[in-house]
């Protein structure tokens, strides 16, 4: 069973407005309504490609409604947790014209330490051996930074496996911890080890390495368009895709957290996985819905990518 952690699902209402611009006035405009949040989007992609899952989060209003109904459609097996406050909302402007997307986010419901203690012991009570948990996206507010590297303890004492999708202080706050993959991209990981942001991948597989080290067995460094690299061991892998017409990338992370999970489910070889892991990724930027892939194309899209063996650069780890 993958049972994926999103404690703070949204709403997203994506409008689509060519040359975007501040300070102009769009009429008439309706945006599309999506369930989103990382965890929701990588739950729904991993159901989409064949595999049971199981969702835990904070819903409420009418907003949770719709995330409710969203996840049991798409054969998501959910645990809710509910709240008298409204799920959150998030904007977000694509312009197709200039390759541009602008997002507003809304600030989450704030809850207390009884509301993560009792998120935290559901999950113990439903973890089995060889489980894997995905922690995603942000906790709501008033929840420790450190939830999830509480999270990766407790699947270790049950037998369970972690895997981390984090970003900003949750992700410097996940460590040390024992997750069997994390997926962060290259401003991120530069982030977590306060290094300048640039575009060199000496430093994003250094880097790569480094976080290995704190308690990751897989690292997974997404590079936008250009695809992403893997470290394992002493592997380390170039992940190249190919340039598709792109409706939005919205989700396309997350799509490619859940392709590189059921990998794992599946017992996949670190090859076979990312190639799975990058055409999710792809395939969720080629549909404007977020958050979905098509089975039938992903399959397709696994043997258009190309894997490259590149260094390791092990005397650079420090």
């Amino acid at each position: 069973m993958i049972r994926v952690i999103c404690l703070n699902p949204v709403v997203d209402r994506v409008y689509y407005i060519d040359r975007f611009g501040a300070g102009s006035q769009y009429k008439e405009i309706a945006p599309q309504v999506f369930a989103g949040g990382k965890g929701v989007n990588t739950a729904r992609v991993i159901s989409q490609l064949g595999e049971t899952c199981c969702l835990y989060c904070f819903l409420g209003g009418a907003n949770g409604r719709l995330v409710e109904e969203d996840m049991r459609r798409h054969g998501v097996e959910l645990h809710p947790f509910y709240l008298p406050a409204e799920t959150r909302t998030t904007v977000n402007i694509i312009d197709r014209a200039l390759g541009r997307e602008t997002e507003i986010t809304e600030p989450s419901v704030p809850v207390g330490r009884r509301e993560q203690e009792a998120f935290l012991q559901a999950l113990e009570a439903d973890l089995c051996p060889g489980d894997l948990v995905v922690c995603s996206g942000i906790p709501m507010a008033g929840m420790e930074p450190e939830v999830y590297k509480l999270v990766s303890e407790l699947a270790a004492r049950r037998g369970a496996l972690c895997a981390l999708d984090a970003n900003s202080q949750y992700l410097q706050a996940s460590f040390p911890g024992r997750y069997c993959f994390a997926k962060p991209n290259a401003a991120e990981l530069r982030e977590l080890f306060d290094e300048p942001f640039g575009e060199d991948e000496v430093q994003t597989r250094r880097l790569a390495r480094r976080m290995a080290g704190l308690g990751v067995e897989r690292v997974l460094v997404s590079t936008g368009r250009t695809g992403g690299v893997l470290v394992h061991g002493e592997l380390c892998l170039r992940a190249q895709v190919p340039d598709l017409p792109i409706r939005s990338t919205i989700g396309s992370g997350d799509a490619t957290v859940a392709g590189f999970c059921v990998g794992l489910v599946r017992g996949l070889d670190d090859a076979r996985a990312l190639r799975l892991a990058m055409a999710c990724g792809v395939c969720n930027a080629l549909f404007s819905q977020v958050g979905y892939v098509e089975k039938e194309r992903v399959e397709e899209l696994m043997e258009s990518i190309r894997l490259e063996p590149v260094p390791c650069d092990l005397e650079e780890v420090g």
